[in-house]
């Protein structure tokens, strides 16, 4: 696997947010690849291929709300690494992520995420 490689984030110069400004702002006009390049310190190739759509695909919407699947997908990733981290900590740092679940836990209900059982 390369730096490069689909899904590798810490490769980029570039941020989420900064890619969906790029394409919002090509889409809408009045700028060029070529200045867009400059200004945000990468290859003129790159903004091709973002405009494109043919590298950062993945990239989410900043200003789209996460959908209800989303966020239980988001959640129960959430819990599983939580779960996993709190089977290896001393009591002392369990209650505390005992705590964090509880507080997650109640933030995701407010969001109508439902919780998976074990």
């Amino acid at each position: 696997m390369t730096k490069f490689d689909r899904g590798n984030s810490k490769a980029s110069k570039l941020t989420n947010e900064q890619v969906w400004e790029i394409k919002e702002r090509y889409m809408k006009g009045g700028c060029t690849q070529a200045s867009l390049c400059r200004e945000y310190g990468v290859a003129k190739e790159t903004i091709g291929r973002i405009i494109r759509g043919e590298t950062r695909q993945g990239v989410p919407d900043p200003k789209r709300e996460p959908t209800p699947e989303e966020l239980n997908a988001q959640a129960a990733a959430f819990y599983a690494q939580l779960n996993k981290q709190a089977a290896s900590l001393p009591v002392a740092a369990e209650r505390k992520a005992d705590r964090m679940l509880d507080q997650l836990s109640d933030r995701a209900r407010a969001y109508g995420v439902k919780e998976d059982s074990e």
